[in-house]
């Protein structure tokens, strides 16, 4: 196995690893503050031309609205051309208010701005607290230690499995780490 297919298979396992947090914790896809969403700009002939993401830092609920209507002011974090790759948020506004109305399939609908109404909500970030409930009655049979200052160890029968960095979200983790959360929350659970 070369190293990209390396990169690519810790790719695959975080996928997957998130996919079985957030459907253990549903509140990390909840449109509030910190969730990450993205959409895409309209270019010209009314193609997606870039995908833009931002990040909620406000939600105002609208007076008289049911109780999925409402204001979000969003932040933006940057956008992905459709061609070019990754491109910086500067040239773009740094935050966006838009008014989402909320249909069966729990998809903000833009009403003013220059943005697809196609929207993907990616979550907020996935800490340490959302993995433990996730992993609360799968994981039987393994010690928690913080030995170190910014890390907890996952032990089993004295021997450590793996750490997590407490700086770093799940994305930030290590493979080791990684590996043992698809064994435990997408392995075990297939088989």
């Amino acid at each position: 196995m070369d190293i990209q297919d390396n990169v690519q298979a810790k790719l695959n396992k975080l996928e997957e690893v998130t996919k079985a947090i957030q459907k253990a914790v549903p509140e990390i896809m909840e449109l509030k503050f910190g969730c990450r969403i993205s959409t895409y700009s309209v270019g010209m002939w009314n193609q997606k031309a870039s995908r833009c993401y931002f990040e909620v830092i406000n939600k105002k609920n609208l007076k008289g609205g049911s109780a999925m209507d409402s204001v979000l002011l969003l932040r933006n974090c940057g956008l992905e051309t459709l061609n070019q790759g990754w491109l910086p948020k500067e040239g773009f506004p740094e935050t966006i208010e838009i008014t989402s109305y909320w249909d069966k399939l729990k998809a903000p609908q833009i009403t003013k701005g220059n943005y697809h109404n196609d929207f993907e909500i990616i979550g907020r970030d996935i800490t340490l607290a959302d993995t433990l409930r996730a992993m609360n009655s799968k994981a039987i049979g393994f010690n928690i230690r913080n030995y170190y200052p910014n890390s907890i160890q996952f032990e089993k029968s004295g021997k450590l499995l793996c750490t997590w960095n407490l700086k770093k979200s799940l994305e930030g983790q290590s493979e080791k780490m990684i590996n043992y959360l698809y064994e435990i929350l997408v392995y075990e659970h297939t088989r």
